[in-house]
């Protein structure tokens, strides 16, 4: 997305994803202009460009109710990420104890998950990569597409599909192949022309059905008697809500 405001005088300023985060006349995950209004009536014009479906909710705000907006906003925002990045941390101690592999691919798709979404947030944009607008585009969709596939990979080897069901594995490969080359291919249309659009069309329209299928591989592994599968099942629940 990329916004730019028009002064009634004619001049621009250009803000938004495909503009370097040192740009931002507000350093904040959230866009924002400065306007300064006279007592004289002043028309101000926004131009929003996007390729894909956009809402933008446009609020006015004095200065010092901005600033304390943004500082709970942000405040919020650290016990999400401080959640995910120990339950991360506790899985990867318990991967270096136990070398059990499912306790590393959980690690992988917690991180990966959680980049997601800092990137979707903002915050990427602003403090990891604020001179890669190109990368900022597709970071989101890139690492969400990284967390299905490794969501599948846990979901194999917590059910031991390979042994119980091994038809049902056979298309949870498949599913894992697709999104991490959904992933692949984000990452190379940074550099080279590939159909960015079509490949997050894919990765949305994937998304519900993916989220069925593991749910019922989760209920057929409980009626062959695995009672931890309901507990994958909840995930599931959560995921497609």
């Amino acid at each position: 997305v990329s916004q730019s405001r028009y002064r009634p005088d004619g001049t621009a300023l250009s803000i938004g994803g495909q503009a370097p985060a040192n740009q931002k006349p507000i350093f904040q995950r959230f866009d924002a202009f400065p306007i300064t209004l006279s007592t004289e009536p002043e028309i101000f014009y926004l131009r929003v460009r996007s390729q894909y479906a956009v809402s933008i909710p446009l609020l006015f705000w004095n200065i010092p109710a901005y600033s304390r907006a943004k500082l709970i906003d942000n405040l919020i925002q650290v016990p999400y990420f401080g959640g995910i990045l120990a339950l991360a941390a506790y899985n990867l101690l318990l991967f270096i104890s136990l070398r059990e592999r499912r306790y590393l691919i959980y690690v992988l798709f917690a991180t990966s998950i959680g980049m997601g979404m800092f990137s979707g947030n903002g915050y990427g944009h602003l403090l990891l990569w604020p001179n890669s607008p190109d990368w900022n585009s597709v970071s989101q969709s890139f690492f969400f597409a990284l967390s299905a596939g490794f969501c599948i990979l846990f979901t194999q080897d917590f059910l031991r599909t390979p042994q119980v069901m091994p038809r049902t594995n056979l298309c949870l490969n498949g599913l894992a192949i697709f999104y991490f080359l959904l992933s692949l291919s984000l990452a190379l249309s940074v550099s080279i022309e590939l159909p960015r659009e079509v490949i997050h069309k894919l990765l949305m329209v994937g998304t519900l059905p993916t989220g069925i299928f593991l749910a019922l591989v989760a209920i057929q592994s409980m009626i062959k008697g695995d009672a931890s599968a309901k507990y994958l099942l909840l995930a599931y629940r959560d995921w497609e809500t």
